[in-house]
């Protein structure tokens, strides 16, 4: 049964429009700055949904069978990763809900998905996924919102 989330818990967020530029280290906000930030932040790290009336779901087989299919020639993808550190981290109640999943061409799923298992310097040795895996729910998104920008689309 999916629910409604009706409380909004305060979130500290130091520096989360830079995150967005961590993908594009060639100019904005860089990885350093990014990173020297996230060691000063401290307090709350909880989950705010990013849209007023989001529906959450126990599971992401049930929030396909809810809403169908991603449409012909497209993949349902997690702006916030559906994956096991991120499950055990953060629950697949707040990962299967609206305000993560998003519609997108198969190719340009492909090819973020590719950029995620990708092992750019800045990840210091590690995949991108496992290198933002230790980060809160909010930086994560705001990453992943960056690359979906990186890549033409706009939610």
């Amino acid at each position: 049964m999916p629910s409604s989330r009706s409380r909004f818990r305060p979130v500290w967020i130091v520096f989360a429009a830079c995150l967005a530029w961590v993908s594009v280290t060639t100019s904005g906000c860089g990885v350093e700055q990014f990173l020297e930030a996230e060691s000063q932040s401290s307090g709350p790290q909880a989950r705010q949904p990013k849209r007023a009336s989001v529906i959450c779901y126990e599971s992401f087989r049930k929030l396909k069978a809810e809403l169908g299919g991603a449409g012909d020639g497209m993949q349902w993808h997690h702006i916030v990763g559906q994956h096991a550190a991120n499950e055990s981290k953060f629950g697949s109640h707040d990962l299967n809900c609206t305000d993560n999943v998003i519609s997108l061409p198969t190719a340009t799923h492909q090819k973020i998905n590719g950029h995620y298992a990708s092992k750019p310097a800045f990840a210091m040795g590690k995949t991108v996924r496992d290198w933002l895996a230790p980060q809160s729910f909010d930086k994560q998104y705001e990453y992943g919102m960056g690359i979906l920008r990186d890549n033409g689309i706009e939610p």
